[in-house]
């Protein structure tokens, strides 16, 4: 478990060569470790091979299909590979067998943006500021879904949290700003 740790925390310092190298190493002793499987397909997706990444994963699933983990990265590998539907659903499984898991929430909220969702956003935001209320990013993310459907004074409340608990963070401060724009407060 410490070496797997410790992939874990070269691939955190972008150490991919030394992680892929002590991965390498353990799945030589047990090529059916998910967890080591799932790194193997962090260092895939780092090193520009999704496809591998996903069929990494999905024998990972196969051998565990309640593996939280194994399907937001998944989700990541899908979200490389273009296939945003299939992303979306991985990590709407993540969520559902890992709710504390912010990053596949992170990533809902990323794609509520790009498609325009302001509700999904809102809902997962929502989500991401009960697991870690003193983070500014999910308060941030929040104005946006408020400044979209233009409920400025909850955009406003939202903004000011979010510099509250994070002021050496730009996400409120940009947050503020476009809310300054689309009121035309130039």
């Amino acid at each position: 478990q410490v070496e797997k740790n410790y992939v874990q925390l070269l691939i955190l310092k972008d150490r991919f060569d030394d992680a892929r190298e002590l991965d390498d190493e353990i799945l030589s002793s047990d090529p059916n470790d998910n967890e080591a499987l799932v790194c193997r397909s962090q260092i895939q997706i780092h090193d520009g091979h999704a496809k591998d990444a996903a069929d990494t994963l999905q024998a990972v699933i196969k051998n565990d299909t309640e593996n939280g983990l194994a399907h937001y990265r998944l989700g990541v590998a899908f979200e490389k590979w273009g296939d945003l539907d299939r992303a979306e659903s991985e990590w709407k499984n993540a969520v559902r067998l890992r709710p504390d898991l912010v990053e596949a929430l992170e990533a809902l909220a990323r794609l509520a943006i790009r498609e325009g969702d302001m509700s999904a956003l809102e809902q997962t935001t929502t989500q991401i500021i009960g697991l870690r209320p003193t983070s500014a990013e999910g308060y941030a993310l929040r104005a946006i879904s408020d400044i979209n459907r233009k409920q400025f004074a909850h955009a406003e409340q939202d903004i000011s949290k979010a510099i509250e608990v994070g002021p050496e963070s730009p996400l409120g401060y940009v947050q503020i700003g476009n809310l300054r724009f689309v009121q035309k407060q130039y």
